[in-house]
């Protein structure tokens, strides 16, 4: 018994010293600065920059990132138009809304495709970036294709995905890791 005693006691050491304090305080999440990467690895390092780039241009940090000449908008699937990025780098030109709609989820018509960027900067949220596209809590349905091609996803953190903060700005790349396309998707309080 003396035997099985030390090695109970030597357990629980052990046990003890590597768990956690559930209401031990968590670092920060840090702030919007940048995207926070996750742990899907499988964003390409361009597009990475690109997500950085065009994060810092919607918050007025940079006026740089790869683009093509024009950039495609696609708001909810369905195309608005294209922002001519080259002759124009106004951060107010990416607003916009299909023919006929009034307003898309919660927002009136033109939408700001960089408004919940600017939103998650405002009011110190993060935001992470994605290699593929996932639903958006209480979002419209779509009626248009989901995007595809080379893409980078940016997302607020998992913990702040609910119907009043969720979106999707999806940034198309072309082969080189120019923004060719841009498709928001926004979740509907």
């Amino acid at each position: 018994m003396g035997t099985t005693s030390r090695w109970v006691v030597a357990l629980l050491a052990l046990l003890s010293a590597c768990s956690t304090d559930p209401a031990a305080p968590r670092p920060p999440v840090s702030a919007f600065s940048r995207p926070v990467p996750t742990v899907d690895a499988t964003v390409a390092p361009d597009l990475v920059r690109l997500a950085d780039r065009f994060v810092a241009h919607a918050a007025g940090g940079s006026a740089s990132f790869p683009h093509r000449a024009t950039v495609r908008l696609t708001l909810g699937g369905e195309h608005v138009g294209a922002v001519d990025v080259a002759s124009a780098p106004d951060r107010d030109l990416w607003t916009g809304c299909p023919p006929g709609w009034e307003g898309y989820a919660a927002a009136s018509c033109p939408v700001d495709f960089l408004g919940p960027l600017r939103a998650a900067r405002v009011n110190g949220a993060s935001i992470v970036h994605e290699a593929a596209y996932g639903d958006v809590t209480c979002a419209p349905s779509r009626s248009g294709p989901l995007p595809g091609g080379r893409l980078v996803v940016l997302r607020p953190v998992p913990e702040n995905r609910d119907c009043a903060r969720d979106f999707a700005l999806v940034l198309v790349a072309d082969e080189r890791g120019r923004l060719r396309a841009v498709y928001l998707t926004l979740s509907a309080p």
